[in-house]
């Protein structure tokens, strides 16, 4: 996609970095509405596979919630966009650094390396006073091992992508809130 190829490698300055054009905010819409489109079409065949079968249609379903997902990442991309474009104009956008820890003395799953990977490449650039959430990943042992602090919806959104990719799964998406603390906990089913 357009800006994770923009970003500079997490913790480095962005002062260097060359503007992008005017016209990615356009590149950006024309990919929405290319892939709000996508998801129109994969949903009415959903709908038609339903009513051929009179049941819905696994494959059918799983492609529409893939464009789904797809729409909301462009989505995502287009406000991280927005917002690095309003800050030029008043609060300065930042490039900010996801920050992580480990959480006691628990024990980091073997793709640990990986989850880090997923943070470095979630990097956005958020207005300064961008909203701030508080993730937690727990390990094989249902224990909360690492806690990210993310800076704005769409270092969310693509996070969430990334672990999503790795096999873990948004806790209130299977019934489970979140611990007092969290805005978002992960975990891998087993």
């Amino acid at each position: 996609m357009y800006l994770s190829s923009q970003l500079a490698p997490v913790g480095e300055a962005e002062d260097d970095a060359p503007a992008p054009p005017p016209e990615s905010l356009r590149d950006l819409q024309a990919d929405l509405q290319r892939a709000v489109q996508e998801q129109k079409s994969a949903f009415a065949e959903f709908e038609r596979c339903g009513r051929k079968r009179g049941t819905p249609d696994r494959d059918a379903y799983a492609t529409w919630l893939d464009a789904l997902r797809a729409t909301n990442s462009v989505r995502g991309h287009l406000e991280s966009e927005r917002e690095r474009l309003a800050g030029q104009a008043g609060a300065p956008a930042v490039a900010h650094r996801p920050r992580t820890e480990l959480v006691g003395d628990a024990k980091p799953p073997e793709d640990d390396g990986q989850i880090l990977r997923a943070l470095a490449v979630t990097a956005s650039h958020a207005n300064a006073g961008a909203t701030q959430f508080r993730v937690g990943l727990r390990n094989g042992a249902g224990v909360v091992y690492r806690t990210a602090t993310l800076f704005g919806v769409a270092e969310k959104v693509n996070f969430a992508r990334q672990l999503e990719a790795l096999g873990y799964e948004d806790e209130r998406f299977v019934g489970r809130k979140p611990p007092a603390g969290y805005d978002l906990m992960y975990s891998k089913p087993p």
